[in-house]
């Protein structure tokens, strides 16, 4: 199957649009086009949809669509759907100390934002992963996070000058990475050079207090989606409150939009999110995946079922 008709695929299932940025598109081509046609079918949905918590009808990708994985990490999973971040790469080489084994390589992932933003930048990239989720962005656009990964892969591979060379502009080119992922590059005889109080960046705030205000509805949504028939949790209610101040806050953000939604239709009186959800499928408020939930909460569907 094209990449094209995945992208669309995927798109559909995420609920935001990914075919507007050609930078985007440019950062996920190349890891499509190298995998198997397997592979390929689950690239763009598996990382960022999780099947059973967001209720999509018919299989899933595959039988054992996560299977085996913690609740946890699949709760944030589905907050960083609902938040709107669209996994575009992975860094295979994140070197933390762990307490037990020492100097340890772990997994982690990029992540664009891909929501409207006050401070002009167009999808910036965010990681979360092994070493800590800073809350400023990683790189400019998507693109480069595949790029800086590619380039520490390089970096084994070459010597002498050549090595200088390439350092220099992982080094140069890319400065909230090279503070971030310093061990990576200690080997090389860069000084490491970890962040204490970060990196400004103007639409850290907004973003995150979404993903912190979705992480607990998140996490409810994945136990009504493993519950099989068995009695469901609701929200509680300080969560409930918590979501509702922060979506309060900036009503035409769009992870705002389903986050009063969705807390109101989880909560002890789930009957008080449906003028929230009247409004957004009449006025077609958020983005389309606001405008699902909305429907799945009217029709009692997915995790609103009776």
């Amino acid at each position: 199957m094209s990449f094209e008709t995945e992208l669309e695929n995927a798109q559909t299932l995420f609920g935001y649009d990914l075919a507007k940025s050609a930078d985007l598109v440019a950062a996920l081509r190349p890891r499509f086009e190298d995998l198997d046609a397997k592979e390929q079918a689950l690239e763009l949905v598996e990382r960022n949809v999780h099947w059973k918590a967001e209720h999509h009808e018919g299989k899933p990708p595959r039988a054992n669509y996560w299977k085996g994985t913690d609740p946890e990490s699949e709760a944030k999973l589905v907050a960083r759907h609902l938040t709107g971040l669209f996994q575009v790469a992975t860094h295979i080489n994140d070197i933390v100390d762990h307490p037990q084994w020492g100097p340890t390589a772990l997994m982690g992932d990029f992540f664009a934002d891909l929501n409207p933003r006050s401070d002009g930048l167009a999808m910036p990239v965010y990681y979360f992963g092994a070493s800590g989720e800073p809350r400023w962005w990683i790189f400019e656009k998507p693109s480069d996070a595949p790029a800086f990964e590619q380039k520490l892969w390089d970096l084994q591979t070459v010597e002498g000058k050549d090595r200088e060379k390439l350092l220099k502009s992982v080094v140069d080119g890319y400065p909230r990475a090279r503070r971030w992922f310093g061990k990576n590059l200690e080997r090389y005889g860069v000084k490491l050079d970890l962040p204490k109080k970060g990196f400004p960046d103007e639409g850290a705030p907004r973003l995150f207090a979404a993903y912190d205000a979705l992480l607990p509805i998140a996490r409810v949504l994945v136990s009504r989606g493993n519950a099989k028939g068995k009695a469901r949790p609701t929200l509680a209610p300080t969560d409930v409150d918590a979501a509702l101040a922060v979506a309060k806050k900036d009503a035409e953000y769009p992870p705002s939009a389903l986050l009063q939604l969705v807390a109101l239709a989880l909560s002890d009186d789930p009957r008080r999110a449906e003028k929230e959800a009247r409004a957004i499928v009449d006025k077609k408020l958020g983005v389309p995946l606001t405008q699902r939930w909305a429907r799945m909460f009217l029709e009692s569907k997915g995790p609103f079922s009776t």
